[in-house]
């Protein structure tokens, strides 16, 4: 009917007439060092100060050091000013397949025989391969000002904890 075609053409322009809502961000990269050299596969979080949303941003670093972040999977982080933290962990070492398959062998044998079976190896935990004050927003010296419109650059040189000091990068680069 005339009716429903002209409420639907009236609908459709006013979607179009509305933007999306949502947070704003804009693009926001960087590199990451230790002692001056780069770091590959470490996680960078940038995490808004004006408590308006709790969505942290994410990026990972590549073999130069270079990082870009995103927020719930859009390219950017949230135009505000965030502290940021830095950790990258190494795996707990795992059993080589035949270590794990002479371990099962001893264990069998040793229940078929009624003895004590042999004791697995300790479990270890995995290790932050950065300083501990970087892995956590609370301790972290690190803050990045993301303005709309800039390119929003924020290169992070991390230190030994023992020879830290305050590190900011600038933004808006």
């Amino acid at each position: 009917s005339v009716l429903t075609l002209t409420l639907l053409s009236v609908s459709l322009l006013l979607v179009g007439c509305f933007p999306p809502t949502g947070p704003k961000i804009a693009p926001a990269s960087g590199v990451v060092m230790f002692n001056g050299a780069p770091i590959e596969g470490a996680s960078v979080r940038f995490m808004g100060q004006s408590g308006g949303t709790n969505m942290v941003g994410l990026g990972v670093t590549n073999s130069k050091g270079e990082y870009r972040i995103s927020t719930s999977g859009k390219d950017g982080a949230l135009i505000e000013n965030h502290r940021v933290m830095i950790d990258k962990w190494q795996a707990a070492p795992r059993m080589s397949d035949a270590e794990l398959q002479a371990l099962v062998e001893a264990t069998s044998k040793a229940s078929e025989e009624d003895v004590t079976p042999p004791t697995p190896p300790p479990m270890v935990p995995p290790k932050n391969l950065l300083p501990q004050k970087y892995q956590h927003f609370s301790t972290s010296e690190l803050n990045a000002d993301v303005i709309g419109g800039k390119s929003n650059k924020f290169d992070f040189n991390l230190v030994p904890e023992d020879l830290s000091s305050e590190n900011v990068a600038p933004g808006g680069n």
